[in-house]
């Protein structure tokens, strides 16, 4: 995992809906970014992928899996415009995983897919 630009926390406000419905309950806001060993896409089944439609115009779609992060429940999201190549993966969770697990930029974190 790593730090990144800081945009998340704006991100999860803006798609907080959305997000809140999938995770049934409200975002941390802020998320944690996980480099993966696979590119997103190879790892999950595309047909279980939750598509996140843009909240307002101008905004991308994002798309999301369930999952663990070192057994806390997680949504894997992945947006449709990032700066990010397929490896990486913005991790939302109800609570702020890096304080909470007391991580820090280049631990590594087991996550599980609900597929």
């Amino acid at each position: 995992m790593f730090s990144g630009t800081g945009e998340g926390a704006h991100y999860v406000k803006l798609y907080n809906e959305q997000l809140s419905r999938i995770l049934s309950s409200c975002p941390y806001p802020g998320t944690l970014n996980v480099l993966l060993d696979r590119c997103f896409y190879e790892l999950v089944d595309r047909s279980k992928l939750v598509v996140i439609p843009p909240p307002k115009p101008g905004l991308g779609a994002a798309y999301a899996c369930p999952g663990y992060l070192m057994g806390i429940p997680v949504l894997l999201v992945k947006p449709a415009v990032t700066m990010y190549g397929c490896e990486v993966v913005e991790v939302i969770s109800h609570i702020n995983l890096r304080k909470e697990l007391k991580l820090k930029d280049g631990d590594v974190v087991e996550i599980v897919l609900v597929n």
